[in-house]
């Protein structure tokens, strides 16, 4: 009999005064895992290139600004990117490098509003196409109890490695209110599938949804799947943190298992 070696529990940041790094996102690259970049609130960007063992810190910028709900991808040609929002909640914003050691050299966006707001983006990027996705949700006003505000979920694809966005596309049958919490569709996380589907979900008032789309995004389902039958109590109290919050992530089996297709 014989213990395997701890695995080592690795300090990649020490916050100081007034800092709140939170929400981590982790991706590392497919084509030499040994590469990992994570990306947290509000603007910073972490990366390894020995497996996690050493990082390095900096900090990324933007002229529309850097503020939340990180979200970070790689492709199969070891290009990585770093989706945000911004401070006024007008859009979701896209930054590209070539390489982990590359700078970030392109930067573009999505769900441009003028008066609407966008909140909890996620991405997806399809080996099979070469696509990026990305979802969000719109606020007619982040927080709003009026009864007259609501929310929605949108979807946008990059054909050309994120350089620009097609058509925002609204793929919610049922929107929700504007108040953020159990009443709003919320939330949404988005992956392909082994033949380029295209797969979604998210929060809403009646339960959690799931949508599908076999085009590459221009056409989805005429009425969501309900796959719980009953709504999800997703924000929760938990001791010591000021508010726990689950969103539904949402994955596919690409390879050739025997679980291939599998969600």
């Amino acid at each position: 009999f014989r213990l395997g070696a701890q695995v080592p529990n690795v300090v990649i940041y020490t916050a100081g005064a007034g800092e709140w790094p939170c929400e981590p996102a982790v991706c590392m690259n497919p084509s030499n895992p040994a590469e990992i970049l994570i990306g947290a609130v509000p603007d910073h960007c972490f990366t390894s290139g020995d497996g996690g063992l050493t990082w390095q810190h900096t900090i990324l910028a933007s002229p529309y600004g850097v503020n939340c709900d990180p979200v970070v991808l790689a492709d199969g040609s070891g290009r990585f990117y770093y989706f945000h929002l911004v401070y006024d909640l007008s859009r979701v914003v896209c930054h590209r490098r070539e390489g982990m050691q590359s700078p970030w050299t392109m930067e573009s966006f999505t769900g441009l509003y003028n008066t609407y707001d966008v909140d909890k983006e996620w991405a997806a990027y399809d080996p099979v196409t070469g696509n990026l996705y990305t979802t969000w949700t719109r606020f007619n006003t982040w927080g709003s109890s009026n009864p007259q505000d609501s929310t929605d979920i949108f979807v946008a694809r990059s054909a050309d490695k994120g350089v620009t966005w097609g058509a925002q596309t609204l793929i919610s049958n049922v929107g929700g209110n504007a108040t953020g919490g159990f009443g709003s569709v919320h939330g949404s996380y988005v992956t392909t599938g082994p033949a380029g589907e295209v797969y979604v979900a998210w929060w809403s008032p009646a339960g959690l949804m799931f949508d599908r789309s076999t085009d590459q995004g221009v056409t989805w389902l005429g009425n969501d799947i309900k796959v719980t039958p009953s709504p999800i109590q997703w924000i929760v109290p938990l001791p010591g943190i000021m508010t726990g919050v689950s969103f539904p992530v949402i994955d596919c089996d690409r390879s050739n298992g025997p679980n291939r297709g599998n969600i």
